[in-house]
């Protein structure tokens, strides 16, 4: 998940990520129209949608990495 946020900040490994059979959502999003329209949507900053999904994974992330310190100390 840190990985991941840090190389979508990177255009290019973005869309070679995208475009690789490395990465899971571009698979998710070539499965199904109606995703790959609202991932488009979604990507315009205005019109961006509540993602409770986003939402949660970034919750979750963040409980990994403190849990993950606490084991280590």
């Amino acid at each position: 998940s840190v990985n991941q946020a840090k190389w979508d900040k990177d255009p290019d490994l973005h869309r070679w990520l995208r475009a690789s059979r490395l990465d899971f959502t571009s698979h998710v999003l070539k499965s199904s129209p109606f995703i790959r329209a609202m991932s488009l949507v979604n990507q315009i900053p205005w019109v961006r949608r509540a993602n409770q999904a986003e939402q949660a994974y970034a919750r979750a992330t963040q409980n990994i990495t403190r849990l993950l310190r606490q084991v280590d100390s």
